[in-house]
Order: structure tokens, then C-alpha cells, then sequence
């Protein structure tokens, strides 16, 4: 294949945490991936903040933010926005030049493991420092991960040597449109997007109707424990899949971690049997009393 380079040296005993590289590929997406889910959070707490502010109060933020203004954080977002696009896509790119293909599904679960993770602990961290420090602070810890990161980027020692050169009259919607149709044409790759996007579907409507319901169902005085609480296990289970997935791969084989994902799965809607769902025709508007 093009491109690529033949992977470093197979790590030493005790897996990838024994292999520098990956190391410093790994504490980049981290702490990249948690200083990006802080400022999901932070950044409209200081969008509110400027919004609802006194003449003074808007004074006193300019003065300890810089000239901040509503244009400067959309700004700031779709910046970060566009950074992580280019990140995520590059990590997936680059992972294979850093490691062996055996080592790619234990690489994946690791990373896919702690990128989960900050989905929790960014917006958990984000309001700590708001509250101790302001809502500032918190955006601009977004920015020293980024330093972090790029620092971490910079001292990986495997280098991926420049892809060949564009051929002339080529543009970049002609190299877009090669990657569609790769995928289109391949059957394994068709199949796995279609699958993902059908999933994706049915997940983000189900989140949708859940999180309704929830609003309207559990008393309010007990509406943020309640989310919290079902967050916490909805979404703490999320790095103990990474790593089962990563685990059955490297065990047995991708194909072979792909099925049992696929049917546990197929098989979870089974667990809405178990409750009254099954004998009631809606859902109910308030706990039974």
C-alpha cells in the first residue's frame, strides 16, 4: 500500500503502555478529547454569562477575558469543531503507521476507551472550574489540552512519509468522491456504514424519546439526580465495551468481535420485557403513587 511505513519494532512485554509512541498518541487524543467536552459545557455558560450580564459585570469579564464578545466564542467553536473533525480523522489514518496490525484492535480499544470517557469527565470538570474559577478558566484550560496535545503529537518519533503527489485537474471533491465510492464499492465497508448509520438512527430517536419522557415523568426536584444517575451507567458502560471489543478482537479476530458486538446488540431490546413496558400500550406521565 502507498503511504504507509513498515511499523516500529513490536513493543515490549506488558502491551502497548510499554510502547512510546503510542503512549504520547494516546495521551494526545485524551487530553485533547476531554478539554473538547469542556468546553461543551463552558462555552455556553460564558455565552450565558456575557448575554445576561450588567453594563459593569460585561466591563469586568472584557477586562479579565480579553475583548470577548458572542462573534469570538462562535468563532472559538467552530474553530475547536473544526480541529477535532481534522483530529479524529487523522488519528484513525495515523494509528496504523505508529502500530502493527496485531496491535491495532487493543490500540482502538484503548483510545476508543478514554475518548468515552471524557464525555463524562469533560462536562464534569467543566463545571468544577467554573465554580471555583469561573467559566473562563474553563475554556481556556481547552486550550492549554491543545498545547498538551500538539506537544505530545510533536515528539512521536514515526514519521508517515507524504502520499504521492495530486495528479493534475484533480480537486479535492474528486478526492472526496474516491473515498465514497471506495467505500460504496467494497462490500465490508458498505455493509459496516449502513449498519452504523441504521443504528445511529434508532439510537438518537430512542435518546430522544427517553430523555422526554424523563423530563416529564420524574419529579422535578429530582430531575438532575435522576439524569445523572442514568448517564452515569448508560455511559459508564461505554469504555467497558471499547476494551471488551478490543479484547475479542485481538483474541479471536476482528470478524469474530464484530459478531458478538452485533448481537448483544441485536439482542438488548429484549431487556424492555422485563419491565411493565411490555403490557402497556404509552408511557405513563407520573410515577405511580
Amino acid at each position: 500500500m502507498t503511504g504507509l511505513v513498515t511499523a516500529p519494532a513490536p513493543p515490549r512485554p506488558g502491551g502497548l503502555l510499554r510502547h512510546r509512541d503510542f503512549r504520547l498518541l494516546w495521551t494526545a487524543q485524551t487530553v485533547s478529547s476531554v478539554g473538547s467536552n469542556v468546553t461543551t459545557v463552558a462555552l455556553p455558560l460564558v455565552a450565558v454569562a456575557v448575554l445576561d450580564a450588567t453594563t459593569f459585570q460585561v466591563a469586568v469579564l472584557t477586562a479579565a477575558a480579553g475583548v470577548l464578545t458572542v462573534g469570538h466564542l462562535l468563532a472559538a467553536a467552530l474553530g475547536a469543531g473544526l480541529a477535532r473533525v481534522f483530529f479524529e480523522t487523522a488519528d484513525q489514518v495515523y494509528l496504523p503507521v505508529v502500530l502493527r496490525p496485531a496491535d491495532l484492535p487493543e490500540g482502538n480499544a484503548k483510545l476508543q476507551a478514554t475518548q468515552t470517557a471524557s464525555y463524562v469527565i469533560g462536562p464534569g470538570l467543566a463545571g468544577l472550574i467554573a465554580q471555583a474559577v469561573g467559566t473562563v478558566a474553563a475554556l481556556l484550560l481547552d486550550a492549554l489540552t491543545f498545547l498538551v496535545s500538539a506537544v505530545s503529537l510533536a515528539r512521536i518519533r514515526t514519521r508517515e512519509p507524504r502520499p504521492a503527489p495530486v495528479g493534475p485537474g484533480r480537486s479535492l471533491r474528486h478526492e472526496i468522491a474516491d473515498g465514497l465510492r471506495f467505500v460504496a464499492r467494497d462490500p465490508y465497508l458498505r455493509v459496516l456504514t449502513l449498519f452504523g448509520a441504521a443504528s445511529n438512527i434508532g439510537l438518537v430517536g430512542y435518546q430522544a424519546v427517553k430523555g422526554s419522557f424523563r423530563q416529564t415523568y420524574a419529579p422535578h426536584h429530582l430531575l438532575g439526580r435522576v439524569t445523572v444517575s442514568m448517564q452515569l451507567l448508560n455511559y459508564g458502560t461505554i469504555p467497558v465495551a471499547a476494551l471488551a471489543a478490543g479484547a475479542l478482537g485481538s483474541a479471536y479476530g476482528a470478524r469474530t468481535a464484530v459478531l458478538a458486538m452485533t448481537g448483544w446488540l441485536a439482542a438488548t431490546p429484549l431487556i424492555m420485557l422485563i419491565g411493565p413496558l411490555r403490557r402497556r400500550r404509552d408511557l405513563p406521565a407520573a410515577p405511580a403513587t
